[in-house]
């Protein structure tokens, strides 16, 4: 007699997902870089220009092949630096639902929002995911060719999966404290000489990490936070004159300047834009 335990079942809700290969001219269409958020999973290649990606409180650097993945709710943008870029920002996003097969998804749902979303993988390993995305965005619909090369992605970046060292600010203990840092008073005055004391490294030590990990300075990166912060604040209905201030500026007519280095357009402008659509 042969003794046999009860079949467990295991059942895998439907799944849904949308691949689109994306070509921004950030410089004539400044509102791709607008921090928003959804209620899909969304998982994004970088394949050109010069970009990092915002998500939530922390900016990930974007190198090519480089992988940000998002779960719904987490607000995430684009940061193109305020300078022209040399390409068109080209990029790779896949969204889909997970509703139901959240258990399967370690890389999206166990983790801290916003944090953990970058997957650095090696070279060869995001040519391979590169490839994948080509086959799936000319993949006929729904068919099983589609499905296999989706599940090839999400297995690849669930094997590259590390909770906890993903951003590479584990080999820089000067950054974890930096970051958290201007995290929590980007919109108070920060000063360099405040980085270094508190970073224990040399401003040089500092301003290279810095550029390795954001492809920016410090002064740059808190900019950008104080910038994404302020958009935000004027979706909100806020005044400028406001907004400028609990962003961090204390000056108003270096506020304007800068907003519309970044964005485009005049913060009221933009403000009355949101209110539009």
């Amino acid at each position: 007699m042969v003794e046999q335990e009860p079949m467990k079942r295991h059942a895998i809700q439907p799944f849904d997902f949308f691949i689109r290969r994306n070509r921004v001219d950030c410089d004539n269409d400044p509102s791709a870089a607008l921090p928003r958020a959804h209620d899909k999973c969304e998982i994004y290649v970088n394949l050109n220009g010069d970009a990092a990606v915002s998500v939530e409180n922390n900016i990930y650097a974007a190198s090519y092949g480089c992988v940000c993945i998002t779960r719904p709710g987490e607000k995430h943008g684009f940061i193109y630096n305020g300078r022209p870029s040399a390409f068109p920002h080209e990029y790779y996003t896949i969204q889909f639902s997970a509703a139901g097969n959240e258990g399967l998804l370690d890389l999206f749902f166990k983790r801290p929002a916003g944090e953990n979303n970058l997957l650095p993988l090696p070279t060869e390993t995001a040519r391979e995911i590169i490839s994948l995305c080509d086959s799936l965005l000319n993949a006929s619909e729904n068919s099983f060719k589609a499905q296999f090369d989706f599940w090839s992605i999400v297995r690849i970046l669930t094997e590259n999966f590390r909770l906890g060292d993903m951003s590479g600010l584990n080999k820089y203990p000067d950054m974890c404290v930096t970051l958290d840092y201007i995290n929590k008073n980007f919109t108070e005055p920060i000063y360099l000489e405040t980085l270094v004391k508190i970073s224990n490294v040399s401003v040089s030590t500092l301003e290279r990490h810095f550029s390795l990990l954001f492809n920016m300075t410090p002064r740059e990166y808190v900019k950008q936070k104080r910038l994404a912060y302020a958009a935000e604040l004027l979706q909100n209905g806020e005044s400028v004159s406001n907004v400028a201030f609990k962003s961090g500026f204390s000056d108003y007519s270096r506020f304007i300047s800068v907003f519309k280095k970044q964005f485009g357009t005049t913060p009221l402008k933009y403000q009355k834009s949101k209110r539009k659509s």
